[in-house]
């Protein structure tokens, strides 16, 4: 037994020695893998394509999605000047209105009448200026008897009313404003604002502002009212762009008288309409302009544009009573115009044409310069 169980030890330790010998030939160390420690998220680098039946909405997966950012259009203003001068001549030809307004019917009674309108505005705020426009007048009156008989053939100048002129500008967004003038004329146009005066040549010098006056579309009375302290307000909107502009305003002229009467107010004037009653010099004219214009760039700096008023008399300067029926109160004028802007300068053409009413038989011209330092 003794011997059973040593060969059987002995045995076993030769087993042992041969299975650690062939453990050491065959243990070659393979490395070991990274720890959740030591690297990324496995799920980071698994990748899947949105196939065609991608759930949407509430149910399932949202589809991812990227905006790009958009650049906002930035709108690049005009410029404007800290000074402004300007300088607009007039020219006005037909057959001129009376002092009432009354259309002259004869083809032999005309007027042929030449102006200008100087000024200019100092911009005291970005937002505010202030300014002052100065009318003179020149006319040539053919063969022209006028209301009381009172004749007016040959040629006259006058100076209108200078206007101390004023605008606020109330900005709404980039080039669109809301401006709000204002002016105040100093009462120095010439002539006799009574009609029936006997001094003849006081009374044509009256004509001439008035002639200027209806030949512009009464566009700017307050330039011309005679015996009268004209007070202007308005307000307006516009929208100005490098290739365009649009603008939309309504002003009213307010009138009170200063000087003048009528010498036969009441009776009945001789050689006029027998239907007409009386004459009355009212106390306080009043007249509205409302305007809508546009402007558009075609080409490098050429402008062409077109504006177009409605004047209302609503209270007239002299007031005629009368059983017919009386003249209308509104007259309508067009503006069309071509300009160039050569950056240092601007100047602008244009033609003044009233559409019926009291003021058909006459017409006009401008021409504007305009320079900003």
């Amino acid at each position: 037994m003794r011997y059973s169980l040593a060969a059987a030890l002995v045995a076993l330790s030769f087993s042992v020695q041969a299975t650690a010998q062939g453990g050491k030939k065959n243990n070659k160390k393979e490395p070991a893998g990274p720890s959740l420690a030591e690297g990324g998220d496995p799920v980071d680098e698994e990748t899947s394509d949105d196939g065609r039946f991608t759930p949407k909405g509430k149910t399932g997966k949202l589809k991812a999605t990227t905006k790009k950012k958009t650049k906002p259009d930035v709108i690049e203003e005009i410029p404007r000047k800290k000074i402004n001068v300007f300088a607009d001549i007039l020219a006005v030809w037909g057959t001129p209105p009376d002092p009432d307004y009354q259309p002259v019917w004869s083809e032999d009674e005309n007027v042929t009448a030449y102006g200008f309108v100087i000024g200019g505005t100092y911009d005291v705020k970005p937002e505010f200026s202030l300014g002052l426009r100065i009318p003179f007048s020149r006319a040539d009156f053919e063969n022209t008897m006028r209301m009381y008989t009172i004749p007016l053939d040959g040629t006259s100048n006058a100076l209108g009313n200078p206007e101390v002129i004023g605008q606020y500008r109330k900005r709404l967004s980039p080039g669109v404003f809301i401006p709000i003038d204002f002016g105040l004329g100093i009462p120095f146009a010439q002539g006799d604002p009574d009609p029936t005066s006997a001094d003849h040549p006081a009374a044509a010098k009256a004509m001439v502002n008035r002639t200027m006056d209806a030949g512009t579309g009464w566009h700017d009375s307050e330039l011309y009212y005679v015996g009268r302290v004209p007070v202007k307000v308005g307000v307006g909107y516009l929208r100005q762009r490098l290739t365009y502009n649009f603008h939309v305003s309504t002003k009213f002229v307010a009138a009170p008288k200063i000087r003048g009467a009528l010498e036969t107010e009441g009776e009945l004037p001789a050689g006029n309409d027998a239907d007409i009653q009386e004459y009355k010099y009212n106390p306080v004219a009043l007249r509205s302009i409302t305007e809508v214009g546009a402007g558009w760039n075609p080409w490098a700096g050429l402008w062409i544009g077109l504006d177009a008023w409605l004047g209302i008399d609503i209270i007239d300067e002299i007031e005629r009573v009368s059983q017919a029926t009386p003249p209308s109160a509104f007259n309508w004028v067009l503006e069309p115009g071509l300009g160039y802007d050569f950056e240092f300068l601007k100047v602008n053409l244009s033609y003044i044409k009233p559409l019926g009413g009291r003021l058909e038989d006459i017409q006009g011209a401008r021409l504007t310069a305009e320079m900003g330092f």
